[in-house]
């Protein structure tokens, strides 16, 4: 990028454009707020027409329901019975369908099944007066309790509570076996819980389920105490899960084979009785899936009307919006905005801001006071007295500048003949030099004098043919000592 153009923003005179132009922000805003409230009133609306339309609807289905005990009047034992058959089916379709879709066992590769192991052990704590078969048989019966207890998911519910995951489904995670062949080598066993990385470890949750139902038990048989052997995981092919996936599979299979048969031969009335039974088998199977809501109730519809706080939402998006468009503007426009823009974008000495006499010693705006400063203190005179100081100081030993800028004919003529007469005064001849980018004598004209100052309007003059003077100047070696702004 050519660095004579890199863009900055000034802060002050963005908000100086935000200020001047509030009528449009406050048209965007309004436009904003009505447009959002317009949206929510028809969005409401369209929603009310689509609850009447479903409160019809279930209307027209409780009238069905009354046609539907009709046909099924005229169906003979055989037929009805075919039907309750197909509507079984159906059922158990869906409940395969349920259990393979939140089944965290059958969502798992049982190829690559991913285990952890603990292994217990049982110690009694008084066995003097007990003989070794004795102590072999309480320990047994300590060790059936504590593995029946895994195996039924005592612990389960509290897996429940802190995961969110049904009990029915932590019990297929995990399960125990004694060890040993014999009832005088039971004094071990063995807990299984099969990892999954969404549900996280849930070891600990059994071992202190199992700690727990120990203390419970503890003294019915004997006073005991329970150690852990080893722990250890690994990453094994599991059978049992590969037939228990084929065979949830092959019952979907046979189920889907048999209502396809029953239903083969249906007439149109036992499809209607079969229709309406189905969809009590999807509604039971929804408010299984929705427990704790009332999905009887009958809504309440509200009327759709115009909202005074979305309208005030939509206000002050608005009011955003504006503030963004401007932003846009002042990053994408073509001119220089800022009379400090050509300090930090060209590099070159803003020596001041001069403006029209007729502005000078009167009470000003609010706004032009952001921009200039106060100006009913400041005299004409005074001020372009201190500009042609300015010059002077920055053009020493220099008694002829030339006159540059990028659109002479703005420029206005009262202003520039006062600054042409001050400078005079102070022993600088300004030259004019209206067109030094396309005419040849002007140009040749410049670079015999070889210093110049630029008169510029910050808001008006482009970015890209100042640049381009300022490039002319460097290359022909002629001086550009600054810049005076006058708007």
């Amino acid at each position: 990028m050519n660095p004579y153009v890199e863009k900055q923003i000034d802060l002050k005179q963005y908000f100086i454009s935000l200020i001047r132009c509030w009528w449009l922000g406050v048209l965007v805003a309004v436009l904003c707020g009505m447009a959002l409230a317009t949206f929510i009133y028809v969005k409401d609306k369209n929603d009310n027409n689509r609850l009447r339309e479903e409160l019809y609807l279930e209307a027209q289905a409780e009238d069905d329901e009354l046609n539907v005990d009709e046909i099924k009047a005229t169906l003979d034992a055989v037929e009805l019975q075919n039907v309750e058959l197909a509507v079984e089916y159906y059922r158990m379709i869906k409940q395969y369908a349920k259990y393979e879709e939140n089944s965290i066992y059958m969502a798992q590769n049982p190829y690559k099944v991913d285990k952890t192991i603990i292994t217990y052990m049982i110690s009694l704590d008084v066995v003097e007066d007990l003989s070794f078969e004795g102590q072999q048989v309480i320990k047994d019966n300590i060790v059936s309790c504590l593995v029946n207890y895994v195996n039924n998911g005592g612990f389960s519910d509290v897996v429940e509570k802190y995961t969110g995951v049904e009990a029915r489904y932590i019990n297929e995670l995990v399960s125990a076996s004694k060890n040993g062949s014999d009832s005088y080598s039971l004094d071990t066993f063995d807990i299984y819980i099969i990892n999954d990385d969404d549900l996280g470890d849930i070891s600990e949750y059994v071992k202190s389920g199992l700690e727990n139902y120990g203390a419970e038990i503890n003294g019915v048989y004997g006073t005991f105490s329970i150690k852990t052997v080893e722990e250890y995981s690994l990453v094994e092919i599991d059978n049992s899960m590969v037939n228990a996936i084929e065979s949830v599979q092959t019952d979907i299979y046979n189920a889907t084979t048999r209502l396809n048969t029953v239903m083969k031969n249906f007439s149109e009335e036992q499809l209607i009785c079969y229709n309406d039974a189905i969809g009590a088998v999807d509604l039971m199977v929804s408010e299984e899936e929705e427990a704790g809501e009332d999905n009887l109730s009958t809504p309440v519809i509200t009327p759709a009307k115009f909202s005074v706080k979305y309208a005030v939402v939509g206000f002050i998006l608005g009011l955003v919006l504006y503030c963004g468009l401007v932003l846009v503007w002042f990053m994408f426009t073509s001119k220089v905005l800022a009379v400090s823009g050509f300090e930090s974008m060209f590099g070159v000495k803003l020596f001041g801001v001069l403006l029209p006499e007729s502005m000078y010693g009167k009470k000003t705006s609010l706004l032009r006071k952001i921009e200039y400063g106060d100006l009913k203190s400041v005299g004409y005179s005074t001020v372009i007295g201190l500009l042609a100081i300015k010059v002077k100081a920055a053009c020493k030993g220099i008694n002829k500048l030339a006159v540059i800028s990028s659109d002479f004919d703005s420029i206005n003529e009262d202003i520039y003949t006062s600054l042409k007469e001050r400078l005079s005064s102070e022993g600088i001849e300004l030259v004019e030099i209206k067109k030094a980018l396309s005419d040849g004598k002007d140009l040749e004209k410049m670079i015999s004098i070889g210093n110049c100052i630029a008169l510029e309007k910050a808001g008006s003059t482009k970015i890209k043919t100042f640049a381009m003077m300022k490039e002319l100047c460097d290359e022909c070696d002629v001086k550009l000592h600054g810049v005076i702004n006058v708007n």
